[in-house]
């Protein structure tokens, strides 16, 4: 008596129940078997009824029943998964609500305005909000430090203001005392 690791049933009856069996491949090597053992059980009987007629075959004749899978309840068996990527196999049963829960749908997208799809641009590009309005509005752009110096407003303002102290202390710095603002004004104009 021999027995399948597979199925652990009696391969000597060809009539073996092995509908519970998913797999095509594993079917296969069971027949085989089956078919190996009776064909080496009929050589050593040495009986020659169940030998083919014709001469040119090498082969015995046997009859293999694989009968087919029954079906079963859904609810109680459990689809087959692949363990590397979680896929269902092609021998499950049907999505079903016991098997299958749909994803949760995604929230509803909110609506935004440009000015705030904007602003999270520009934020997320590393500007603030006070340095994006000040840059798109000339107006708004304070003066550089290099722009006060350029337009001697300090010497022009002690000038204005009649303070001389801090127009020698201006020239003991490096400032030029003879500069024009903007508007064309020098220090000797405002002077007189």
């Amino acid at each position: 008596m021999k027995f399948d690791p597979y199925t652990t049933q009696n391969l000597s009856n060809p009539t073996t129940n092995i509908n519970y069996i998913n797999d095509l491949d594993l079917q296969t090597k069971i027949a085989e078997q089956q078919l190996k053992y009776d064909y080496d059980d009929s050589s050593e009987s040495g009986s020659e009824s169940s030998c083919n007629s014709s001469p040119a075959t090498f082969g015995r004749e046997l009859k293999v029943y694989i009968e087919p899978k029954t079906t079963t309840n859904p609810t109680t068996t459990q689809p087959k998964q692949n363990p590397v990527y979680g896929l269902t196999s092609y021998n499950a049963p049907p999505n079903t609500s016991a098997y299958y829960t749909p994803p949760a749908p995604s929230p509803s997208p909110t609506v935004l305005s440009p000015s705030t799809v904007v602003r999270s641009v520009l934020r997320g590009q590393g500007w603030s909000t006070s340095e994006v309005q000040s840059l798109s509005v000339p107006n708004m752009i304070g003066g550089s430090d290099f722009d006060v110096q350029d337009y001697g407003v300090e010497v022009l303002q002690a000038v204005r203001v009649g303070n001389v102290e801090e127009l020698k202390r201006l020239r003991g710095e490096g400032k030029n005392v003879g500069c024009c603002n903007k508007f064309g004004e020098s220090t000797l104009h405002l002077a007189w």
